[in-house]
């Protein structure tokens, strides 16, 4: 677990084409119902609304007092000026090798506990080293310095994993996609769920596996008594189509 972790702070800011999600986001969370977001972690701070059928990227994801999962969301509509100070594991050379990329930037060095830490996503340019460095008892290998920053910075909001659907690795913009190409198209509301959640079942289309799973990595064709059949092959699954409907999935 921590290995991931650290591996994806140290690459934020590189970029990926959608469906993925960029180096640095967990993947997309879109909402079904208005919900309220906090800024501070879950319930903790003024609150704001946000409207159902708003996708945003997904940062961090925490559990409450009462082990309700919450995910941290970046809200790029929204910037604030905000100055501060924190933590990275970033060296110094490669802080200025990243140029105008985002770099994760925490409120303390992480530790086992991964809960009472902040972090925001700041643009290596607005950060400052401060000459002190840190490593945790946990995890001795990494060594934190300290940073300085002042930047524009989009706002960071936690919102319940109950009021929508997460989908890791995919982007804001594969979620928002699927859903307005669903919507246009009047998908049943149980359907437009289901798909904007990854399941693929046996009788739907190849959009309908699309807009749930995106374009696929490769094709091809199989033999079968039945004639011939079409595969599509994901990360996460295999997807073979016989008279253009699904016939099974792997």
């Amino acid at each position: 677990m921590w290995s991931a972790v650290l591996t994806g702070i140290a690459a934020a800011g590189a970029a990926a084409a959608p469906p993925a999600a960029r180096a640095g986001e967990m993947g997309a969370f879109i909402t079904l119902i208005n919900t309220y977001a906090y800024p501070q972690g879950p319930r903790k701070g003024n609150r704001l609304l946000i409207k159902s059928r708003v996708a945003v990227p997904v940062l961090n994801q925490a559990f409450d007092e009462g082990d309700h999962l919450w995910y941290e969301v970046l809200l790029a509509e929204r910037a604030e000026r905000t100055e501060g100070v924190g933590w990275t594991p970033l060296s110094a050379p490669e802080i200025v090798g990243r140029g105008t990329e985002s770099v994760r930037v925490y409120s303390r060095p992480l530790d086992a506990s991964l809960r009472a830490f902040q972090a925001l996503a700041v643009p290596a340019t607005d950060l400052e080293l401060a000459h002190e460095t840190q490593r945790s008892e946990e995890f001795p290998q990494v060594e934190w310095q300290k940073v300085r920053y002042a930047a524009q910075l989009p706002l960071t909001m936690w919102v319940r994993g109950a009021a929508g659907i997460y989908r890791a690795g995919r982007s804001q913009a594969f979620l928002s996609q699927s859903y307005a190409e669903m919507a246009t198209r009047a998908v049943p509301k149980e359907a437009l769920t289901r798909l904007l959640s990854g399941v693929v079942r046996t009788g739907d289309t190849p959009q309908e596996v699309r807009w749930a799973l995106g374009d696929p990595l490769r094709t091809g064709e199989e033999a079968s008594g039945a004639g011939k059949v079409t595969v599509w092959e994901f990360s996460e699954a295999v997807v073979r189509f016989e008279n253009a409907v699904v016939k099974q999935v792997e």
